[in-house]
């Protein structure tokens, strides 16, 4: 609401613009006056005798604290009014007896009616912005809401007349991952929390292209185990995207599939090189990776469309980088260390290596030579193969 006031009457210094005009235009609404002479604008100060409009409805507002993971469920409010009234009004005069009696009764009103009914759901968001910052846990709100949140009263009374294939698709998901076994689920609440959370940081990424987080130095630093990850992710995957599939969630929109390989690659990589750093000396992980990065590009990986596409890129890295350690001769003793660093076993990494081997064999998978080429000397060292310590 503008309203238009003439330089008549009795004038203070506030009234005066500092270019001397009297004359402003006022927006109560916006708690400001624009100058009608240069266009300089000011502060509108009210002195209402109950309440100050210019702090309640201008545009200090944008400024106060709410819950940047508000939803339409009315359990995303930041603050709540606290019970005992301030004292003062915005003016900083005291408040009248029952204007203190009016504030408890809101106060009281306000707990009362915006109760949180997920109270995991929001404890969850505020451990995504703890662990990774605000603007992931931002971008994923909506996944947290479909996983931690329990159906609305119409959806459980539609879901009750499914298959009982479909009605256990649209579980809560969290409740899913709660009720596991010490081991799978955490071992406290709060590291429920942290699992949980990783996992929707990494279908973020997977999904909605947030940027890449390395969560391996996050489960070491909270005991989280791959294993408890792995059943977060498939656990919160199937029942997102049940609800997907009935319109009660955002479909997922999958990250391009050659950019997702590159990262996975490039994860695994950096994870192999930090586990055998801790055993190789520093000119033999430059060596081990120089043949590694040799025999990739041998194999043109990593290729969403190479013979290759539908093994796991870590497993494949794990298979080449074991594949290098054996040709310089530093192999044993590492199998075990180069499957955990990309999350297989070392006879699944063997395995997968006989597999290949009999591909390339049987003329399939030509390029994959690179991987079985002879294998070099240790002497390079400065120690034989022998006497190495790493045997």
């Amino acid at each position: 609401m503008e309203t238009k006031r003439d330089g008549q009457g009795e004038k203070n210094e506030q009234d005066i613009c500092e270019c001397g005009c009297k004359n402003f235009t006022e927006d109560v609404a916006k708690a400001e006056k624009v100058c009608d002479d240069c266009g300089l604008t000011t502060e509108l100060l009210s002195n209402d005798d109950q309440t100050n409009a210019g702090q309640v409805y201008g545009d200090e507002r944008q400024t106060e604290r709410v819950d940047p993971f508000a939803n339409n469920r009315n359990d995303g409010l930041g603050t709540h009014m606290p019970i005992l009234s301030p004292g003062n009004d915005a003016n900083g005069k005291s408040l009248s007896p029952a204007a203190r009696r009016r504030y408890r009764r809101m106060a009281q009103h306000n707990r009362s009616t915006h109760r949180p009914k997920d109270p995991m759901c929001r404890n969850v968001k505020l451990k995504i912005r703890e662990m990774v910052g605000p603007d992931i846990a931002r971008a994923t709100a909506h996944i947290v809401d479909a996983s931690c949140q329990k159906l609305k009263p119409w959806q459980e009374e539609e879901r009750q007349k499914m298959k009982t294939s479909e009605k256990k698709a649209l579980n809560c998901p969290k409740t899913s991952i709660t009720r596991k076994k010490v081991g799978i689920k955490g071992e406290s609440d709060e590291q429920n929390l942290q699992i949980i959370g990783l996992a929707i940081v990494k279908l973020g990424h997977r999904w909605l292209n947030t940027p890449h987080v390395d969560l391996r130095p996050l489960m070491k630093q909270f005991t989280i185990s791959d294993k408890q990850i792995s059943n977060a992710v498939s656990t919160i995957s199937r029942g997102y995207k049940a609800r997907a599939g009935k319109g009660w969630a955002p479909s997922p929109q999958q990250l391009n599939a050659a950019v997702k390989r590159d990262d996975e690659a490039d994860q695994a990589i950096a994870h192999l090189a930090e586990d055998l750093s801790e055993k190789l000396t520093q000119k033999e992980l430059d060596e081990v990776m120089k043949v590694f990065f040799e025999m990739m590009n041998a194999i043109g990986e990593p290729d969403i469309e190479g013979h290759l596409n539908n093994v796991p890129i870590s497993m494949v890295v794990g298979c080449v980088m074991y594949s290098a350690l054996k040709k310089v001769g530093l192999a044993k003793g590492n199998l075990d260390r180069v499957a955990r660093a990309v999350g297989f076993t070392g006879a699944g990494v063997k395995n997968r290596l006989a597999q290949t081997k009999a591909e390339v064999e049987s003329g399939e998978f030509s390029e994959g030579k690179a991987l079985f080429a002879n294998k070099r000397s240790s002497d390079r060292f400065g120690e034989s193969e022998k006497g190495s310590s790493h045997d």
